[in-house]
Parts: structure tokens; sequence; C-alpha cells
């Protein structure tokens, strides 16, 4: 349905919600849904086989060994073998031998960590410790082979016997904090790689592809840690540097290289060469086509450009077999899946939909030739590639439906493109009895198999398939989470479309306390949950117990998501309608859409209308603080926010807007600073927060913004965070306890109720 603005309101004598809903014994506390009281199982297991997955025994912690043809259910580690270490992951060799274990694990950056670990021989029973017990930052199991390769303070090491001391050190090159071999720095495994791993082995486990990253041109941020208080250990302040290039500033150098494990020689450690231009180009995706050949993707700087070029790894001789270049926007690079004789492959790229425009489909390219075949259509979105079945040469891949952008579903399709697609999970119906809204998959080692997870809009539940005959078993229904929710109250939900500037829609969700008053005699404050962000959904399918359930079930308050331009899954028309103009339209229509919610729902009290966001969503949060000239928004939370892109790293940051230069896009840099716009705030209730070790979005965002406010005498909230990265991780029930507390005081709430009696209150 489209719903055009409406303007006006209808006059009558109005109640104000100002007390939570009287079922509260019924609804949810904060402390519990922050504590995961009302989390869910998936499917975490581990493939081994066609056939067959490892998975922990959540009563007795053992290791078991499940095959999903013969449902057999054997007891393959006893529980003792991984506590002797506290491991907290495991890993089974090709052979079977051997049990791969991590332990005491650090955080690194947002996917990276440092582990110690130990082998344990399945056979012998004994344990062997690897690199005496230092720890690592990545160890990965040879394919088809009976060693590893770890790395150790940014050098690769092999180690081609396991159980064995034999080591061989394959880089020399490392400098902690400088120069990565086979993990990335911070830049690339946070904005391109999405992983700390930047190694690849070739499927049959003899040659090893490696990227180098060095830092050394690349500026460095700085972040102070304070330790614990009270602690003479911590007399002084410590200060922490990373290499973070900002728009503008040099890049991380990259190169690729490619290693012969069978012949561990000088001759055979070859460096592959990169595309002209080098200081500029991105390497978006490494993957080997062929035992003997390697793929990969480079981007320009901006990344608007991108070319896919196949190597031969022993002699680095090469093809640049596919060119693509976006000139309304930028690229969004995956990883290609090439066919068994590596002749072909998929990936995602938008195809023309008549005058609907340009939509992400998968796509099949001629290696020879280049030419691409679209094997989905329509005005859908294909989100993930999952694998390409040799045998009987299918391909597995989730998409949305068409104009369903809040649904993701998996589909199968003929390799060849022969067919049209087939969704898997559109007929799988929940406990519950709806149809899966919300689906992804994992596969078995040959794609025989795949155990689908429906997450919405029903609470998770697995199911087990045999993909030749698409028979099934149930093996995680969470039924001791749906018998808690029988307990309580939900909210409901109400899904609308709203007509924004330009013939663009965007889409709502509200979320409803349970048993209010819908005549419109009662008026509920809202709170508006933004991100925003470029290809972001905020409105999904999948099933959520958040802080939005808090709010509406204790605090009577309606809780609105809007997807408005610049968001994903809808076309590239509406994506690229913020390129190089970040903090315009996608704030715009937050205000816009809120009034139009404000109008068509009588119910909803204009008068207290909030909102608040986290990372983008506190930058859209601030920035729609300083943008609402007619006050539709009381009240902002800006958590963790941008507030000027120039702060901001250069791989996202130039994605979206460009260089900051005059010949390209100063302008829309300064236009879309928040520093710069403060004068907006006055009169409104502003409420910032940041955790001053933020290695993402740095600590200098909101010092920024906290100075621009002061000097001009503007007032406002604020709380820092000592030692807090970006998701504030050890202090959320400080974190929505102090929210909570600031939406009682903006929508006057509780009036004569001291604030310490309500952070909690469920009662």
């Amino acid at each position: 349905m489209v719903l055009a603005l409406i303007s006006g309101l209808e006059a009558r004598s109005t109640m104000r919600a100002e007390k939570p809903a009287m079922r509260n014994s019924r609804a949810f506390g904060l402390e519990e849904i922050l504590m995961g009281e009302f989390s869910s199982r998936g499917f975490s297991a581990n493939w081994i086989s066609g056939t067959e997955f490892l998975y922990t025994d959540r009563e007795t912690g053992n290791v078991m060994k499940y095959d999903v043809e013969s449902k057999s259910n054997d007891l393959f580690v006893e529980r003792a073998i991984l506590e002797e270490y506290q491991a907290t992951s495991y890993e089974l060799s090709h052979d079977r031998n051997f049990l791969l274990m991590g332990y005491d694990t650090l955080s690194g950056f947002r996917h990276s960590t440092a582990s110690r670990f130990v082998l344990y021989d399945l056979v012998n029973k004994l344990y062997h410790d690897i690199e005496d017990k230092n720890h690592l930052q990545l160890v990965r199991l040879q394919p088809n082979g009976n060693g590893l390769v770890y790395v150790y303070d940014n050098d690769i090491y092999f180690l081609r016997t396991l159980g064995s001391d034999g080591k061989t050190r394959l880089t020399y090159t490392g400098v902690p904090g400088i120069i990565y071999n086979g993990v990335p720095d911070w830049v690339y495994e946070e904005e391109v790689l999405g992983s700390g791993s930047a190694l690849w082995f070739s499927a049959n486990g003899e040659s090893l592809a490696y990227a180098s990253f060095d830092d050394t041109e690349v500026a460095t941020e700085s972040y102070v840690e304070y330790g614990n208080p009270g602690d003479l250990n911590s007399q002084y302040s410590q200060t922490h540097n990373i290499k973070y290039p900002k728009p503008g500033t040099r890049n991380p150098a990259v190169t690729l290289h490619v290693i012969d494990l069978v012949n561990v020689q000088p001759e055979y450690h070859n460096e592959l060469p990169f595309p002209p231009n080098n200081d500029n180009l991105i390497l978006f995706a490494v993957t080997w086509t062929t035992p003997t050949e390697i793929a990969a993707v480079w981007t320009n700087r901006i990344q608007n450009s991108a070319l896919t070029r196949i190597y031969t790894a022993r002699t680095g001789v090469y093809d640049d077999v596919h060119r693509k270049t976006e000139y309304e926007g930028w690229l969004d690079v995956v990883t290609p899946l090439f066919d068994y004789y590596g002749q072909k492959y998929v990936t995602i790229l938008p195809q023309p939909q008549g005058d609907a425009g340009n939509y992400r489909q998968l796509t099949l390219v001629e290696v020879s030739t280049g030419i691409e075949y679209a094997m989905s259509r329509g005005r859908s979105v294909v989100t993930a590639i999952y694998g390409w079945d040799y045998l009987n040469n299918i391909v597995y891949f989730q998409s949305t439906l068409e104009d369903q952008p809040s649904q993701r579903h998996v589909f199968s399709v003929a390799g060849d493109g022969s067919t049209d697609p087939i969704c898997l999970s559109c007929n799988v119906v929940s406990p519950e009895g709806n149809t899966c809204k919300y689906a992804y998959a994992s596969f078995s080692n040959d794609m025989s198999h795949m155990a689908l997870t429906c997450s919405g809009p029903d609470p998770i539940y697995v199911m087990l398939f045999r993909n030749t005959d698409h028979t099934s078993e149930m093996w995680e229904n969470n039924q001791a989470l749906r018998t808690k929710l029988l307990e309580r109250d939900l909210p409901e939900t109400v899904d609308t479309d709203v007509q924004v500037e330009s013939g663009y829609t965007a889409k709502a969700r509200l979320w409803l306390p349970p048993g209010m008053d819908k005549s419109g005699a009662t008026k509920y404050p809202m709170l508006v949950y933004v991100y925003g962000g470029p290809n972001s959904v905020q409105i999904s399918d999948s099933f959520t117990l958040g802080f939005g359930a808090y709010l509406t079930t204790n605090r009577s308050i309606i809780y609105a998501l809007i997807d408005g331009r610049g968001s994903g899954l809808k076309g590239d028309t509406m994506k690229f309608s913020i390129y190089k103009k970040l903090g315009t339209y996608e704030v715009l229509d937050q205000i816009a859409v809120t009034m139009s919610l404000q109008a068509r729902y009588r119910y909803i009290d204009r008068t207290r209308t909030a909102i608040w966001g986290w990372s983008y969503g506190g930058y859209a949060t601030a920035m729609a603080m300083a943008r609402d000239s007619l006050n539709v928004f009381k009240c902002g939370a800006a958590v963790a926010p941008v507030t000027s892109w120039i702060y901001y790293d250069t791989i996202y940051t130039e994605r979206y807007m460009g260089l900051p230069t005059e010949e390209d896009n100063l302008k829309g840099y300064d236009n879309a600073d928040v520093t710069r716009l403060v004068t907006g705030f006055r009169g409104k209730q502003f409420y910032l927060l940041h955790g001053n070790a933020d290695d993402n979005v740095h600590y200098i965002q909101a010092m920024m913004l906290s100075r621009a406010l002061e000097v001009s005498n503007i007032l406002f909230r604020q709380q820092s965070y000592p030692d807090e990265n970006h998701s504030l991780g050890s202090v959320l029930l400080h974190v929505y306890g102090s929210m909570d507390q600031f939406w009682t005081q903006c929508f006057d709430l509780f009036k004569t109720v001291p604030a310490s009696s309500f952070l909690f209150y469920e009662s």
C-alpha cells in the first residue's frame, strides 16, 4: 500500500500514555533482554563431509558427530578433552586424526582474534602445543593434506605434518602494527575482507595465496587506555596507536603472493603482478579457480571500477577477464565462485530491470569472453552466494523476493542459467504454522545437504534438507524459547509505505505497545530507531527481541523503523540517490516519514517524538537534530556517531563520498559535517554517548561535535565510556539504562518517580 503524505490533525480531547501497560508482568525487562534471556539457538555446527557434521551437545558438552543420512548421532570427542585447555573452538583435520583447539582467546578488531592453539591427536591421545603456546593471529588447517599454516607476529609459518615440531617460516617481513602477512590491517579487515584472514589455500592444499599489507605510509590515530580504577598499575594512562587512513590520505600498499607448499623455495614464492596505478588500488577478493590458477578482483580507490584478473599461480602470467564500471554510484564487490573447470564463474552484478533500473542479480560470466548472463531477474536483490554443486551443476544463493526487501530466501538455479531460480525456503512452515520469511543456509561439503535456518517471522528453527529430493527433518525448534514467549506480550507490528521526494517510496514499520488504545483518544510517544547508512536495511522480517521490545511492552513507547532513500535491496536507483551526498536525503526522509506517520496515525503524540541511533545511526540522529527545522523530534540520542566524514576511514568513506578535494567532492564533505550545523540543535534535548577507546569511529568524532556545541553555547547531555570500543560491550546495561532514563525524562513518563527507581522497571 502506498501512503500519501497527510497534513492536519483532528482536534479532540486526548489522554497521554505516561505509564507502562497494566499487564507489566508480561512485559520485557531491560536487563533480561540485554543478558540474552530470550536468545535462540541456530545451527552451530561444522560440516566434515557431504552428510556429517560436528556439534557440541549443550547438555553434556561432548562433541558429537551426526550423519544426516543414517541419522546416527555418535560421541566423537569427550568434553574432558576440550576442558583440558578450556577450548573455545575446535576444527577437525582432513584425515580426522587431529582436533585443532583454540583457547585463551583475545579480541582484536571487529573480526580478528588471537588465541593459543593445541592439536589433540585422536589416535594416540596426545596434546601438541603450537608455537610454544604463544598467541597466534590465525591458524588454518591444510585441505587434502596433513599440515597447517599459522600467523604469528604478522608472519606466516607452515607446519607440514600435524603433531611434529618441524615448522617452516614462510615470510620474514612482518612488523606488528605496520606490515601484515596473511592477516589484514585494520581498514582491510573492517571494510574489505570482513575477516581476520588474508590467506587462501588451493583446493588440493598444495599452494597458498596470501596478501601483504604495508602500512608504513599510513597515518596514525591514537586512543588512551586508562586501566582499572584504584589499581596502582594504572597510575599512568597508556596511549595506543593504530594505522588508520582517513579520506584523501595514503592507503596501505597491498601485494598478492603465492607459495608452493610442496617445494617451499624462494623461486616459488611469487608476487603476483597488479594492475597499473597500484598506489590507489584495493584488493577486494581472492579465490582459486583451479588448483593452479587464482583470481583476484581489484578496484580503483573510490570503488566504482573493478577488474577481475586470473593468474597462473606458478608463473604470474595473467588474463584480465572482466571489467565493470558504475557511473552513478559505487560497486559492491563479492568473491566470484568458479565452476569446477575454472571456465566460468557466478557473481552478483547490477542488471537492468526495465523502467525499474538496475538490481543486483546472480550473474554468470564466461572467462574466455567476459560476457555476462543474468541468472536471476526482477525487482529483487541477490544478497549471498552459497556454493556450486558441481555434480548436479546447481548454484545455491540467497535473495529477496520481488518488492519484499525485508525478506530473505534460499534459492537454487541451474549452473548454466537454463532454468528459473527455485525458492527452497518459501514454503517452509514454522511450528506456529507460518511460512518462513527470512532464511539462510549452511551447506555440506559436497552441497548435497543443507541446514536451513528460518529466523522469521517466528523465533528461529533449523531444518536439515537433502537437496536432491528436499526431504527434511527438524534439527532445532527452540521450544524452550517458544514456551517462555507464551507468557509474554509481544509488540504488534504495522507496515506502511510513504511517498517521499522525487517519486521515491520509503518503507516504515511501527512496533506498537500490546493492548494499546488505537482510537486516538490516548496519545503515545514514539521513538524512531535509525541507521540510514548506504545500502543498509532496518526493516527485516527476522524475529528480534531487543531494546524496542522493552520500550514497547514496558514503557508503552511506539518504536519506529524507516528505510528511506539510500537504503538497500530496492534497486540501485534508490541506493545511489545519496551518492556523494551523505547526510542529506537519508536524513530528510527520516524527518518527512516521521511527520507522515504522526499525521496518519492519531495515536502518535507529535509533541513526544524522538530519534536515536548507533554508529551511522548516531550520525543520522545528530544530522536529524541539525536539519529538523520543524521540531519533529523533541529529543535525540547518538551513540558512537560519525560527526564529520573527514575523520572516518578511506575505504568506506570514499566509496560513498569520493575524495575531499576541490576537483571531486570537498563541498559534499562540508555539507555532510554535523559540526558545521550545530545551530539546529538549539532548543532540543540531545544526548551524546561514545567510548574513548573506539578503534572504528574514533572519539575525536564525539569531541569535535561536543566542542562545536559548547562554543555555540548549546546545552546537551554527554556520556563518555573509558576504555570501551565501538560496541560498548562491557557497559551495555549502563548505556541502555542511561538512554532509558533519557527517554523517560524526554517523554515525561514518570513525573513523580525518582530516576533511580525506574531504570529497570518491570512491574
